[in-house]
């Protein structure tokens, strides 16, 4: 299950390569409840906003290079490769490592670790950070007590018009 989404972070701007648009850059914002991702095609703007939860989660990448190095990527993944986020990149793990979890507790999304190219394992423990210890939540009796109706709402009558007087009274007329 993912945890719920962070509201309080403020949207984040990212410059995307993209082949197929105009100057090959797409322009994606990263808010709380959607991802939203702006490009030109053919001179024609294009705007999309997909919501959070329909992405899959935030994948842990690696990718071999030519020096023995690796480059580590920390990417938002959808359904449509077309719709994914490449939220950070580097050489050191470290740091890529904090950026995925910082993401994923941001975002409200599963941690995933590819394991191959195109094939990826969900991390079903959140991190310990990702327990909202701050705001517990309201208690059984709470939530039943505010569902209540007062008893100034209890007494009030509805607001329809009794339709049987009218009809009588037509009947009583003819």
């Amino acid at each position: 299950m993912a945890q719920a989404a962070n509201p309080n972070f403020d949207p984040v701007h990212l410059a995307a390569p993209d082949p197929r648009a105009d100057g090959e850059v797409r322009h994606v914002t990263l808010h709380a409840t959607h991802v939203q991702i702006r490009r030109h095609m053919a001179g024609i703007a294009m705007k999309i906003a997909i919501p959070t939860p329909i992405y899959h989660g935030v994948l842990l990448s690696l990718e071999p290079m030519a020096d023995m190095q690796c480059l580590y990527r920390v990417s938002l993944i959808h359904g449509d490769a077309e719709l994914d986020v490449v939220l950070a990149e580097g050489g050191e793990a470290g740091p890529i490592q904090e950026a995925w979890t910082q993401w994923s507790l941001k975002l409200g999304l599963p941690r995933l670790v590819e394991r191959s190219v195109g094939e990826y394992t969900r991390l079903d423990n959140p991190p310990i950070d990702a327990l909202d210890t701050d705001s517990p939540g309201h208690s059984r009796r709470k939530r039943i007590l505010l569902a209540r109706r007062s008893r100034f709402a209890r007494r009030r009558k509805t607001g329809q018009t009794p339709l049987v007087p009218e009809t009588l009274r037509r009947l009583n007329h003819h």
